[in-house]
């Protein structure tokens, strides 16, 4: 479990060191897709979170 926080810091260290971007288009590409890509990284991060403590993520009964 400790490898995938190591893998986690250094995708997000590596993402920090993107060269500029060519043009606007690729810019506004490279965005939205960094801004996506966070976002799915940050929702399986939090559902192994939520997981951990034995809570399941999915449930729809919120305690």
């Amino acid at each position: 479990m400790s490898g995938q926080g190591t893998w986690f810091r250094r995708s997000a260290y590596n993402m920090n060191r993107k060269p500029e971007a060519k043009n606007q288009r690729e810019k506004v590409h490279n965005t939205k897709y960094r801004v996506l890509k966070n976002r799915v990284l940050y929702n399986y991060f939090v559902d192994s979170v939520v997981a951990f403590q034995g809570v399941s993520p999915r449930s729809d009964n919120h305690t």
